[in-house]
């Protein structure tokens, strides 16, 4: 439960009443409870009209806004609003601005523009929060902090120099211990002064890979520090009410599994383009799952349209509550939009508010989330902790997706995200349930884990692996895995490195296949179509599942399996076609017991979560017709309340959620 001021499902949107005159705001208040509500968003880019300049300060209409909202039975999400520093702010300290790679400083006028180092900066950032929760930090509508908004712009400034020397010398304690980590005895990059070394701003040619690495991480942790800062002098005055901030889903800037034990609740922001395949946002769900092993906060979704989208086109009937019952299906406590009353000006004004331009009374979207939002209430509290029993996990690690994608690259054609998300679409065609883990987690939980194009692997990490395969478990590691150590050297003796012995091979050479190239491999796991990428591997104790037939690497394993200790570990060299994949999984899933919570035609979504003991089972029809689902007992349907047993039709864009008949 998010919060047992609220103990439901939340439901609610961003609400920006400061952009529209106060007489309007009495109607707003009628309108979220027409839409079955129970909480808003507040204050996340109001900060000139909190404090409209140096030692000014007006909240008497906030105080009005907070006052109108709890008296609707509203609760409040508050948020501080250090997103967007002011002009004056700005006029007064021009340092607060960011400044990009190449020198150029980015000016006021749009959002994000500050850096996360900047001493002024963050004293005004503190002020206001610790203002607003000296005000409202007792207030018994206040159910939630959240904390500025999408951190993550990154800034090259002199004073992020200055504190990235500092936070290299906490690292490395030494400029021949930064030296050995970064090898700049390549190209004459040696330092002897710390003063010398620069955040990887633009250069003629590559930057130093460990330099870059370690910019990412200090980019994660600057911003987690702005965060704690706030979280700090808000627990000060509020200690019972949890803070968060808003994530951005698989979002490149942040580790996000860093900041999770930082978070008491995590809430992130949900975009999928149109026409997106639903296994998009449902992996996008379960890795904020995974990150605290909890429920998270839907904090943002589209009512309708996207105004940053390259086509801004609206979710067509019926698409708003499927996408929503998933992200429910898969771990969400609470529900909410951006946002509530649609722009009339500004950069997001064609961005659909759940009152459109025309009105809440003609608009098809408020309906829709009307009619939404009365369902959620009839469910009461009965989802609400329900916890996902995954027994398969996908490592995802942020070190490797940084490392594998910096210029310059083995392939620019590979993604980290896309090889992810190939593993994670095979388990949800299977509808087996999947969590997130990072390759130091511990993992006897999981019959199965999957580690794609795992870069980095430090002893810590090999040592993990290890103890997981011996004691019974089954892990695949794909090609890409095992190149380099926690500085992104490459590991010497062939790859992949320190799991060389694990898996009882040995890759001498790599062959990246570009511009959509192909080539054929087979054996007793069946034919499939190499893309991608191809390893040159060699046996050391282990069994080819599967040889090239044709390219560079023809005659030479594709595939192989090592047992090791109770378990085995599975090496995949390329990139197999999907079809090859699912049945390559589906036959190392099935032995281990890893099966789905109920059979149901392609394209037809079934998540299980437990509360108390109990399965509860959404089934969601992501397909263009009607799907006959085969109840093997009879349940009962918690969205509508009817009885059901054998065959059930389930309409396009339509969803169940299956209980028991005592529900």
């Amino acid at each position: 439960m998010l919060n047992p001021r609220l103990p439901a499902i939340w439901y609610g949107a961003d609400y920006n009443p400061e952009q529209w005159p106060e007489a309007v705001w009495a109607e707003d208040v009628r309108l979220i409870q027409r839409a079955a509500m129970n909480c808003a968003t507040i204050g996340v880019f109001s900060w000139v009209l909190l404090q409209p300049g140096p030692d000014r300060w007006d909240f008497g209409w906030f105080d009005r806004v907070i006052e109108g909202l709890a008296g609707g039975g509203l609760s409040v999400i508050l948020a501080t609003p250090t997103a967007a520093p002011p002009a004056w702010l700005c006029r007064a300290h021009p340092e607060i601005l960011p400044v990009d790679a190449g020198g150029r400083r980015l000016w006021w006028g749009s959002r994000r523009h500050y850096c996360p180092n900047s001493p002024a900066y963050r004293e005004a950032a503190r002020e206001i929060a610790c203002r607003l929760a000296e005000r409202y930090g007792a207030h018994p509508s206040v159910v939630l902090w959240h904390i500025d908004n999408e951190y993550g712009k990154v800034c090259y400034c002199d004073q992020c120099a200055t504190a990235f020397r500092s936070w290299l010398q906490d690292r490395y304690g030494s400029l021949p211990a930064l030296n050995d980590a970064w090898r700049t005895a390549f190209w004459s990059q040696a330092y002897d002064d710390w003063e010398e070394i620069l955040p990887p701003r633009a250069t003629p040619s590559f930057h130093n890979p460990g330099q870059v690495l370690d910019f990412r991480r200090f980019v994660s942790d600057s911003y987690l520090g702005c965060f704690l800062e706030q979280k700090a002098v808000i627990r000060d005055h509020s200690p019972q009410v949890p803070v968060t901030t808003n994530f951005m889903g698989w979002f490149k800037g942040a580790d996000y599994w860093s900041w999770a034990p930082h978070l008491d609740v995590i809430s992130w922001d949900s975009y999928p383009p149109p026409g997106a395949p639903p296994y998009l946002p449902a992996a996008w769900h379960d890795l904020m799952r995974s990150l605290k092993r909890q429920p998270f906060l839907l904090m943002e979704q589209s009512p309708s349209q996207v105004n940053w989208m390259p086509c801004n086109r609206p979710h067509p009937p019926g698409a708003l509550r499927l996408q929503s019952m998933q992200t429910l299906a898969r771990g969400a406590d609470g529900i909410c939009y951006f946002q509530f009353r649609q722009s009339s000006g500004g950069p997001e004004q064609f961005h659909a508010g759940i009152v459109p331009h025309a009105g809440a009374e003609r608009s098809r979207v408020f309906a829709e989330v009307a009619e939404l939002g009365a369902q959620l209430h009839s469910l009461g509290s009965r989802t609400t902790g329900a916890e996902i029993r995954a027994r398969v996990a996908i490592v995802f690690d942020w070190a490797s997706w940084w490392a594998m994608e910096q210029p310059p690259m083995i392939t620019a054609e590979l993604s980290y995200r896309e090889e992810i998300l190939r593993y994670y679409r095979a388990f949800w065609s299977l509808n087996v349930a999947v969590d997130f883990v990072r390759p130091t987690d511990p993992l006897d939980r999981y019959a199965m884990v999957v580690a794609p194009v795992l870069r980095i692997v430090t002893e810590e990490i090999a040592g993990n692996f290890e103890r997981f395969v011996r004691g019974g478990g089954a892990l695949l590691l794909t090609f890409g895995s095992g190149l380099t150590d926690g500085n992104d050297r490459a590991h010497l003796g062939g790859y992949p490195g320190l799991l060389r012995e694990l898996f009882g091979i040995w890759i001498e050479e790599l062959d990246p296949l570009c511009d959509d190239a192909a080539e054929q491999a087979g054996g007793t796991v069946g034919e499939c179509t190499c893309r991608r990428w191809c390893d040159a591997i060699h046996l050391e104790g282990a069994t080819a599942l599967a040889t090239y037939r044709s390219g560079f690497c023809a005659g030479l394993p594709a595939i192989t399996e090592h047992r090791c200790g109770e378990g085995k570990a599975l090496y995949i060299g390329t990139a197999p076609d999907d079809a090859a994949l699912a049945a390559l999984l589906a036959g190392y899933a099935a032995p281990l017991d890893i099966t789905a919570p109920l059979q149901v035609p392609s394209g037809v979504e079934a998540v299980q979560r437990w509360s108390g003991g109990q399965p509860l089972t959404w089934v969601l029809n992501h397909t263009r017709d009607e799907a006959t689902i085969r109840l093997p007992e009879p349940v009962r349907d918690l969205l509508t309340g009817r009885d059901l047993a054998g065959d059930v039709q389930l309409a396009s864009q339509d969803a169940l959620l299956l209980g028991s008949l005592e529900d």
